[in-house]
């Protein structure tokens, strides 16, 4: 017995030695200009996304096709996009065959799915030059028929922004009932400077005014109380099927509304203004261009990502350092490796579901079907169900 505690000490060494590090895993996107790639858009291209970020570090894998760092091959995210474009178009293509494989669909080689979209539905552009955000003022005048068109809801053929992500949930989990799915909620758009300063954005070719800017209380606070209660929809559908919820809606208004420390030592602070040339704030900007977040919240957001891929689906990804956040502005400099101030404890940002993870279908690649007529057949016949009984004549409808 007294020559058994080397040999059990030495096979727990090799054990340990020869035990797998934390797996990459990988992500498909879909969104909007949020998650669409920033080093290609020339009004935030100083400043990277979270997906950007996360990528840089090598633990999660948005795919790298021809070579290409900015254009992932699993980010089907695309500026201006609503939620019937994330229907009708970035589905298809996250169904559709690998190029590498075209035997397997992209899904097939997805550990997770983020969808993040939503707030563009909330745009209703109007034609012209300067656009005008003629959805968003509607609802903000308590415009009910809009309103009602624009959130939408879970019955049949409701669409919308409720109905339309449902729907998105319902074709990825036929395809595979297992998919492990993450779902981030609306931001407020009341927190971005056009309009808060009710202004023409003429990087956007945009026209604000009408939206009365911070002096207009009424109608920001009615744009405030429907997407609150947007996402109390969201969060109670997705509890119902188990899925989490990651709340950028307070992520990005508790950021928006002071300069929050990036770090205890150097007390690196959001400027709330954006300064693309970073004379002034650079990669601490909460804003890249006035509408997007900069590289700083981007940061934080990729964190809350990552606290519902290890709160509730158990990963162990490693968190974003405040190191590598900034790093992430083009041309910062460098700084000493840092943890993140105290008061950004992430899983406050992930509304997880009550139900048991052990409750909900394990993931399980071999029941995916690949990208044969019957997937297609699939897809179009969930489409073609959720279309019916719907009035063309609403914008963002089927």
């Amino acid at each position: 017995m007294q020559h058994a505690r080397p040999f059990i000490l030495v096979l727990l060494a090799l054990l340990v030695a020869t035990a797998p590090s934390a797996r990459a895993v990988t992500i498909a996107t879909l969104g909007d200009s949020y998650s669409d790639e920033y080093a290609i858009k020339s009004t935030r291209n100083n400043h990277r996304n979270w997906i950007e970020q996360l990528a840089a570090v090598g633990s999660v894998n948005f795919g790298n096709p021809s070579g290409n760092p900015t254009q992932y091959q699993y980010n089907f995210a695309l500026s201006g996009a609503t939620t019937n474009d994330a229907l009708l178009t970035q589905l298809p293509s996250l169904l559709g065959p690998n190029n590498d494989d075209p035997g397997h669909s992209n899904l097939f080689f997805a550990d997770y799915v983020v969808i993040d979209i939503g707030l563009n539905d909330y745009h209703g552009l109007t034609g012209g030059s300067p656009m005008t955000p003629q959805t968003y003022i509607d609802i903000g005048n308590a415009n009910a028929a809009v309103t009602a068109a624009t959130i939408g809801g879970f019955g049949p053929g409701e669409g919308g922004i409720l109905g339309n992500i449902k729907s998105l949930i319902d074709i990825i989990r036929a395809a595979d009932p297992g998919k492990r799915i993450v779902l981030a909620n609306i931001a407020d758009w009341r927190a971005t400077r056009p309009f808060r300063q009710a202004r023409i954005d003429t990087a956007f070719d945009i026209d604000f005014t009408g939206t009365g800017g911070s002096d207009n209380a009424l109608l920001r606070q009615q744009v405030y109380f429907t997407i609150r209660q947007a996402n109390a929809d969201l969060a109670a559908y997705a509890n119902s099927i188990g899925i989490p919820v990651v709340n950028k809606f307070l992520l990005l208004n508790k950021a928006a509304k002071r300069s929050i420390p990036l770090t205890m030592e150097d007390r690196i602070e959001f400027k709330n203004e954006p300064d693309i040339t970073g004379i002034q704030g650079g990669a601490y900007d909460l804003w890249a261009d006035g509408l997007h977040p900069g590289t700083a919240f981007n940061g934080l957001y990729a964190n809350a990502i990552i606290a519902a891929l290890n709160g509730y689906y158990g990963e162990e990804l490693d968190y974003l350092t405040s190191q590598q956040i900034i790093a992430g502005y083009l041309g910062a400099a460098d700084l000493p490796t840092l943890p993140l101030h105290s008061a950004w404890d992430f899983s406050r940002y992930v509304i997880a579901p009550e139900i048991p993870l052990a409750l909900t279908p394990a993931l399980s690649l071999d029941a995916i079907p690949e990208p044969t007529s019957a997937l297609s057949l699939l897809t179009a016949g969930a489409l073609l169900s959720m279309c019916q009984g719907r009035d063309v004549a609403i914008p963002h409808r089927c």
